[in-house]
Formats: structure tokens, C-alpha cells, sequence
């Protein structure tokens, strides 16, 4: 945990859960389900099932949401992309009681699907290369279980809350709700900004949803 907390130290911001960044990306009211995103939930470099949750049941309130310690988590986390952060995970699965934890890996893309030909952008989109971090299936997989689980409380998360959080959650917005290009990097602005490979995956599959998919709400263009 050493190393986990040397994260913490080094970057004062993170010596706990970032309470801005905790948002509500999705409410199921059906299901009584609720997806957040937020920074990493840790506290001096400890994950806290208690302190976490206290942090939810004030989100969850203020937006007259109906919050129970009964809720079980479900948490998608995007750490492990090095061996500090690969600590910092394994801190979470040691002191989670109700929650169940998934990794995922996210990288983004190295190229902007706009420094692209056309012809190549094409044959690129349909044939899903571009989709190495796996979101069209990971998205779906997530979209099933938020309309079957019941009163369940998802929340992914990076170490940060900002980059690969924001693509996953650009990513469920596209697919899922069909909101607008502009609208989601705007938000994700908000929190702060997205390092370039993130953000060049989040074009790739806007292109890809537009282009090969037929959506017509998204209205992508090349946001720097």
C-alpha cells in the first residue's frame, strides 16, 4: 500500500475522493440503479467502503434519489495501468465488503481519426480496429446489466476521474443515451482536460456510431 500511498502524497489532490468529480452519469428509476463516475475512491491511499458511501448517499440525495446502505456497488475501475496503480487496485479489493469490483484497461488511440483519408477512415471504421479498448462490447455488457440488476449502485472510475473515465462514460452517452458530440466532451471538460489519446478514441467512435452505425444525434466534428 506504500506505493499507493505515495501517490496520494505526491498528488494532493487525490489524498481523497475528488467530491467534485462524483456525478451521476445514469439513473434506471425501473431498476432503482444509479451509474456514477468519480475520481479514484480512495482515502490516504485506503480504499473506504464507509467514507465512499457517505460520499454517494449526499449525490444521490441532493438529486432526490433514493440512497440505502443496502445498495450494493458495482465498480468499474480503469487502474492497473502501471504497478503504482496496480497497488492502488488491489487496495480496493482487499477492503471491499459490499462491492463488487472489475478491471478494465483503457489505453485510448494514438491517431486522430481526422489526420485520416477518407478511404482509410472508411475501411478503418467498419472494420473496428480502431476499437482496442474494447468499448462497444464493454458498453453493452454495461447498458444489460444496469437494466436487469436491481437497486445496484455502478460507479467507474479512473485514478484521476478525468481521462480514461471520460472516455468510458463519452463512450456509454454515444451508444446508449444518443447524446451529442459537443454536449459530452464539453462535460467531460468540465472536470478537466482529456488527455489526447482518450479524446482521439471518443472520435473514433462517434465517427463510427455516425458513419457505420446510421446515429443522427451525435453531429461529430474534430474537437481539440
Amino acid at each position: 500500500q506504500w506505493l499507493c500511498k505515495g501517490i496520494q502524497k505526491v498528488q494532493k489532490l487525490h489524498l481523497h475522493l475528488a467530491a467534485h468529480r462524483l456525478r451521476i452519469v445514469d439513473v434506471n428509476p425501473q431498476n432503482n440503479n444509479v451509474l456514477l463516475r468519480s475520481s479514484a475512491p480512495l482515502f490516504n491511499g485506503v480504499f473506504s467502503e464507509e467514507l465512499l458511501r457517505k460520499q454517494i448517499k449526499i449525490v444521490m440525495e441532493e438529486a432526490k434519489l433514493k440512497y440505502s446502505d443496502d445498495m450494493p456497488l458495482h465498480i468499474i475501475s480503469f487502474l492497473r495501468n502501471d504497478m503504482k496503480e496496480g497497488c492502488c487496485y488491489t487496495s480496493q479489493r482487499c477492503y471491499a465488503r459490499d462491492a463488487n469490483i472489475v478491471n478494465q484497461v483503457l489505453l485510448g488511440h494514438e491517431e486522430d481519426p481526422y489526420d485520416v483519408d477518407s478511404k482509410t477512415l472508411e475501411n478503418e471504421l467498419k472494420s473496428l480496429n480502431w476499437d482496442t479498448d474494447k468499448l462497444l462490447s464493454r458498453i453493452n455488457d454495461l447498458e444489460e446489466k444496469f437494466h436487469t440488476m436491481k437497486n445496484t449502485i455502478f460507479i467507474v472510475h479512473c485514478r484521476r476521474g478525468r481521462d480514461r473515465t471520460g472516455e468510458y462514460v463519452a463512450a456509454y452517452k454515444m451508444i446508449v443515451k444518443k447524446q451529442d458530440f459537443d454536449s459530452i466532451v464539453k462535460a467531460n471538460e468540465e472536470i478537466g482536460r482529456v488527455k489526447a489519446p482518450y479524446l482521439k478514441m471518443q472520435k473514433w467512435l462517434c465517427l463510427y456510431l455516425e458513419k457505420v452505425m446510421g446515429y443522427t444525434s451525435l453531429s461529430c466534428y474534430d474537437f481539440r
